[in-house]
């Protein structure tokens, strides 16, 4: 009997010991679950972070860039992309406002150009419009300079000077 006392209590103990390993399996499963669920979360959330912050280092500059494109296509030359990162966004956005620097000055060359080509225009419906009547004069002055003789005092000293101012509004 005390064998058999001695055996159910040797079976007790490790049936107690048994059930206190199941019990520790089981709150070790149940902490794994929990730290691969903790460690998914903070996983989930520093991914969401990341993502945030390479969306708003590319995409936000990258919006500014088409929205400064769009101002320049529609000729607001002084439009100019805030640039202060080093990257090469703001290496684009620097050479973006250099573009816009260049079309600045080339536009200001094509005006003064113009206005030049506009002056040109107007000088030569100027001498086109005076050298018509200066023809006329001209011409009727030699003419008469033939029918006068050369020793007519009157007459011919005047018509020469008529010529001679008629050939000089001519080169001007």
């Amino acid at each position: 009997d005390k064998l058999k006392l001695d055996l159910t209590n040797l079976v007790q103990a490790q049936q107690d010991e048994l059930n206190k390993s199941q019990v520790r399996v089981v709150r070790i499963g149940q902490l794994s679950m929990y730290l691969s669920l903790g460690v998914s979360a903070f996983s989930l959330i520093w991914g969401l972070l990341m993502s945030i912050l390479i969306f708003r280092s590319i995409a936000i500059p990258l919006a500014e860039l088409q929205v400064g494109a769009r101002y320049i296509g529609e000729g607001k030359l002084d439009y100019r992309i805030n640039t202060n990162s080093q990257d090469e966004i703001g290496l684009v956005a620097r050479s973006f406002n250099l573009m816009v620097d260049n079309l600045k000055s080339l536009q200001t060359q094509i005006i003064q150009m113009d206005r030049m080509s506009s002056l040109g225009q107007l000088a030569g419906g100027v001498a086109h419009e005076l050298n018509n009547p200066l023809t006329g004069v001209l011409g009727q002055a030699q003419l008469l300079m033939e029918k006068v003789p050369k020793d007519d005092a009157s007459f011919r000293p005047a018509l020469e000077k008529i010529e001679r101012a008629a050939q000089r509004c001519r080169k001007i």
